[in-house]
């Protein structure tokens, strides 16, 4: 993938949304891939408790999943004035809300394991790969 370089208000606010529109179809993915691996059962069962299922502990999904979805904006978050940065982070929380939104409401349903993969382990995943972009973008800055 080329590295999108945030050089203005209309690259932020595009990059933005990429970056959003990939997170949220991330998680469907990862999703799919996690049901597939489970038999189509969902961790979180009607009782709302959290299970191991084929051996495979709630837990450690939740963290691969931070992971994965880490990889988009170290991939995708390349900025010159930090103005820029904030303008994109806003813009990317409020686009992936909303994706994430209109994704549950027309398409998912009631994926009680998708809803919450996209609501805590892809944020903190994302919030990492943020971090690390930055300290990348950082360094990638003074070499110039």
């Amino acid at each position: 993938m080329k590295k999108i370089h945030i050089y203005s208000d209309k690259s932020a606010c595009i990059s933005a949304l990429v970056q959003a529109f990939l997170s949220v179809l991330l998680c469907i993915l990862f999703t799919y891939i996690v049901l597939r691996l489970t038999g189509f059962e969902e961790f979180i069962g009607k009782d709302g408790k959290e299970e191991i299922i084929n051996g495979i502990r709630y837990d450690v999904v939740l963290c691969i999943g931070a992971v994965v979805s880490a990889f988009v904006p170290i991939i995708l978050l390349r900025y010159n004035k930090i103005k820029y940065l904030f303008l994109f982070l806003l813009s990317s929380v409020m686009f992936y809300v909303i994706i994430l939104f209109l994704v549950v409401l027309f398409l998912i349903g009631g994926s009680f394991d998708f809803i919450n993969y996209a609501t805590t382990s892809f944020p903190v995943g994302a919030g990492m790969g943020t971090m690390i972009a930055i300290i990348i973008n950082t360094i990638e800055n003074r070499k110039e």
